[in-house]
């Protein structure tokens, strides 16, 4: 993707297509094309590189992640419950049914990632933005934010149940369907073609 680069002067250790235990990884790595196993399991990582990776063990629950990067990565029904994210970027990955719930996100980025199904209820996001990829039938449900974005992603189906929508923006974004609290939708900004869903909602019909 144009807008999403991985420096490479920025990272020590190079490794390539080889299978590395999580808790052998060393900050300032980057891994390509490589298998992550898991034995024991492990707290936190800082100034990692995950590219083409592939993670044998998708239970990242509990962790904290901090100024890492995620490429080209599948998360497909993983779980990041409970996990801690600050200055992560997701980018071309597939996240179709991850899982995270109960988590913080900070500062965070997801570019182009298949996020169908992924379910972020009950998590704190703050400052994070969602462009492009898909975030169709994805769960919203009771989170709190702070400056988060989506542009020009595909949501057909997103659940903003008992979610304060304040200064979110979705003009960008295509859907049919959204669900969401009209009493917390105020300060929402959304298309004139978008406004059917909302109606819809209301229990409104209208006449041609």
């Amino acid at each position: 993707m144009k807008d999403f680069t991985i420096p490479s002067d920025y990272y020590e250790h190079i490794i390539e297509n080889e299978t590395i235990l999580l808790e052998d990884i060393e900050s300032y790595s980057h891994l390509k094309n490589c298998v992550i196993e898991c034995k024991f399991g492990r707290r936190q990582m800082n100034e990692v590189a995950f590219e083409n990776c592939e993670f044998s063990y998708n239970d990242l629950s509990k962790m904290e992640f901090l100024d890492c990067v995620f490429y080209k990565c599948d998360f497909s029904n993983g779980s990041f419950e409970n996990t801690t994210l600050y200055r992560v970027k997701f980018g071309s990955c597939k996240l179709i049914g991850a899982r995270f719930t109960n988590s913080t996100i900070k500062d965070g980025q997801f570019w182009d990632c298949l996020l169908t199904y992924a379910n972020f209820s009950d998590s704190k996001l703050t400052n994070v933005h969602f462009h492009e990829g898909k975030l169709d039938d994805s769960f919203f449900q009771h989170m709190k934010q702070k400056n988060v974005t989506f542009s020009h992603v595909a949501m057909d189906g997103i659940d903003f149940s008992e979610t304060l929508l304040k200064d979110i923006n979705l003009s960008t974004c295509e859907f049919h369907r959204i669900n969401l609290d009209i009493a917390l939708a105020k300060g929402l900004t959304i298309r004139p073609d978008q406004a059917y869903s909302l109606i819809a909602l209301c229990g409104v019909k209208l006449s041609e």
